[in-house]
């Protein structure tokens, strides 16, 4: 579910900044504190149910600390578990973007497999008992005020893991058009 979120991100970023920036701002999957890190911006990006209790669940500390001089965005996606025929599996939704590359931009497709390794995604698996269907990804500006745990945190705490009510978080709601404009405002290759 997680991945699925991320790579529906992923596509929006290719979209606006092209392929290979937006493949090396994926950083989550090699252990980063954020899911995407570019020059200005960083996003983290959150699945849920779209009929789970208005949460997300942060694992880490780190995951909405501030970054020095680059803005933070949260995104969150309903994810969807549904029957056959409808939704994708996860292994259908990679296989989208592995064609989109082999049609656009062959030389990043080595940096796609990398990422999706780093991932824990294995492409000889059986993904086909899940089928997904996928949100548009609701973000947030998380900046002053956010409702977040704040850092630094005290000296010997560590691994904190809480749960983020989405409704305390609308005053910071945004939309992708707003991130978008951000993002290809300003020099993020």
């Amino acid at each position: 579910k997680g991945l699925t979120g991320e790579i529906e991100v992923l596509k929006m970023l290719m979209a606006t900044i092209g392929e290979k920036p937006a493949l090396a701002a994926w950083t989550g999957p090699s252990g980063a504190p954020k899911d995407f890190e570019l020059k200005a911006d960083c996003i983290e990006v959150k699945a849920r149910r779209g009929a789970s209790q208005p949460f997300v669940k942060i694992t880490s500390e780190h995951q909405l600390a501030d970054v020095p001089d680059r803005r933070l965005w949260l995104a969150v996606l309903a994810v969807d578990k549904v029957q056959r025929p409808h939704g994708r599996t996860l292994t259908e939704h990679v296989d989208e973007v592995k064609a989109h590359l082999e049609a656009t931009e062959p030389s990043a497709i080595m940096d796609w497999d990398i990422r999706l390794a780093d991932a824990g995604y294995d492409a000889l698996h059986d993904y086909s008992a899940w089928r997904w269907i996928v949100a548009a990804p609701e973000f947030h500006a998380v900046a002053e005020g956010f409702p977040r745990v704040a850092a630094p945190i005290p000296l010997g705490v560590t691994g904190i893991t809480y749960s983020l009510a989405l409704s305390a978080c609308a005053p910071w709601s945004t939309d992708w058009k707003n991130v978008r404009s951000k993002l290809v405002g300003e020099d993020q290759l």
